[in-house]
């Protein structure tokens, strides 16, 4: 019995730690990239043991950082986040060789990657956060470089190029074979989607409608990453239209719905539990405004057709 109680303890206490992540990780990036990074860097340090490579936990450093610059929600496709993997595995080789070369280069990209790096955090635009993670990786390779006790010979110039490289090559392929999981965060973006939306329509205050403005935004970067199903994608999409189109009527009528403000906070939360719980929601039948039901129905089967198709109720 005691067991049994701490067993149950144990699951509580682990639920409640996984909804306080939820909270602050309202879209899935950090409990998805962590994941993918832990992933990654299993197989890598497996891969170095095997293979007796030096130096290879700052090459691993490097391969995690690119691994994070392209989770980043401002890469929102998958042909994008493969491309840039590449450009960035070639630049950071061809820099490192470089840098080995010369003796002042280090000080010099170090100091242009520094600017870099003061630039994106004072100006504090969506594309800084690429620019962000670029920068700091540059920076942590130019420390590298120093470690290498510069410069080199040829020799183990070439011989380091060619293991960044093979890590580089290795840690994209454990990119592509770990689980799609797209999908998952397309899904926790649109149930805080709904959260917002409920919180909108019941104090009717002009911030919760600004950060749901926000939210779609973000809410569209997302489905972009389903286009490898095309079935899932275009409900996702349509499933998004009509979340928007329902969100804007809901801001530009608040006095209008006055009346049905309860319902429409009882089915939005319906389907927000349905949607969370990855199980399907039922059609709404009810004596509310027309546009309420019709945009809340368009959403509940398309979302029914892709509960249908990745989880199978």
């Amino acid at each position: 019995n005691d067991g049994i109680c701490l067993c149950s303890s144990s699951v509580r206490l682990m639920n409640k730690f996984l909804a306080e992540i939820n909270e602050l990780d309202n879209y899935g990036y950090g409990l998805f990239t962590s994941l993918k990074l832990t992933w990654i860097t299993l197989a890598l340090v497996i891969f170095a043991y095997i293979l007796h490579v030096q130096s290879y936990s700052v090459i691993i450093i490097a391969v995690l950082s690119c691994v994070v610059i392209i989770e980043l929600p401002i890469i929102n496709s998958v042909y994008k986040k493969d491309l840039l993997y590449l450009f960035i595995a070639i630049f950071i080789t061809g820099i490192y060789a470089i840098m080995s070369i010369a003796t002042l280069m280090p000080i010099i990209i170090g100091l242009l990657l520094l600017v870099m790096l003061v630039f994106a955090i004072l100006y504090k635009y969506q594309i800084n956060k690429l620019l962000f993670m670029i920068s700091c990786n540059g920076l942590l390779l130019v420390l590298f470089c120093f470690a290498q006790f510069m410069p080199h010979d040829n020799t183990v110039i070439i011989n380091d190029s060619i293991s960044l490289l093979e890590f580089f090559t290795l840690g994209f392929w454990l990119h592509k074979l770990y689980p799609n999981c797209y999908h998952k965060r397309w899904q926790q973006a649109y149930v805080f989607a709904l959260k917002v939306l409920v919180r909108a329509i019941d104090t009717g205050s002009n911030s919760d409608f600004f950060e749901l403005r926000k939210v779609l935004s973000d809410l569209k970067n997302n489905v972009n990453l389903l286009n490898g199903n095309k079935q899932i994608y275009q409900a996702a999409i349509v499933m998004n239209t009509a979340l928007s189109h329902y969100s804007y009527f809901c801001i530009s009528q608040v006095e209008a719905i006055g009346e049905f403000t309860q319902q429409f906070i009882v089915d939005v939360e319906q389907l927000r539990v349905a949607i969370a719980h990855s199980a399907p929601n039922d059609l709404v039948h009810r004596d509310t405004l027309e546009f309420h039901y019709i945009k809340i129905n368009t959403i509940t089967q398309h979302w029914n057709s892709i509960c249908k198709q990745i989880y199978h109720r």
